[in-house]
């Protein structure tokens, strides 16, 4: 935990692009105090999302920010929900899911593109979710559909490599699970390992 705090404050103090490093700040200690777990993941998402943004040359502000406030919404879920290890309901799953558009509402004033990304990731794995999203303007249909399939796969990496509930059963091959669970995003998957964004 202290490690990984050091690591991102490291860059979090050493970036120049933020606007408002305050209120980014400010979400994420709610998300702290909120659910812990959570809050670790995200700061491992935010770096590794800082990581391939450089990688592919996107712009830093907007993939570190997705990053690190992709679950912003789940500080409206329970926390008994959220470190639950066993299966979960079909109810539960349907509260948990709600987070993606909890977290969308919560950025799409300050953090619209970034809003719309979060918004999107969790489409592109196989049990897809939310559904009926509605369509994007045409300026952000190109960026949307680039950068939210990268938050959505360093998203799972971490999750799988982390945890070790239902939801994620240990398997002996990160690289292999991933090429399964987005089938349509195996060159990117491929290129995130080859570039050393990600171990296998």
């Amino acid at each position: 935990m202290m490690e990984l705090e050091a690591e991102f404050n490291k860059v979090f103090k050493s970036v120049d692009f933020f606007q408002d490093k305050e209120q980014v700040k400010l979400l994420l200690d709610s998300l702290k105090e909120h659910d812990l777990a959570t809050y670790q993941h995200s700061l491992r998402v935010g770096l590794l999302s800082y990581k391939a943004a450089k990688e592919f040359d996107y712009d830093l502000e907007d993939m570190f920010i997705a990053g690190l406030l992709h679950d912003i919404g789940k500080i409206a879920i329970s926390p008994d929900l959220l470190s639950k290890k066993g299966t979960l309901s079909v109810e539960e799953w349907l509260e948990l899911e709600e987070h993606v558009e909890t977290s969308y509402e919560m950025l799409k004033n300050d953090y619209v593109f970034c809003a719309e990304v979060i918004r999107r990731h969790h489409k592109y794995q196989q049990d897809s979710y939310p559904v009926n999203l509605p369509e994007l303007n045409e300026g952000l249909v190109n960026r949307v559909n680039g950068y939210a399939p990268l938050l959505a796969t360093l998203d799972y990496y971490d999750s799988y490599t982390t945890r070790t509930d239902a939801r994620y059963p240990t398997k002996t091959n990160v690289k292999t699970a991933m090429l399964e669970e987005f089938p349509d995003l195996e060159n990117l998957v491929e290129q995130l390992f080859l570039y050393g964004v990600l171990q296998n």
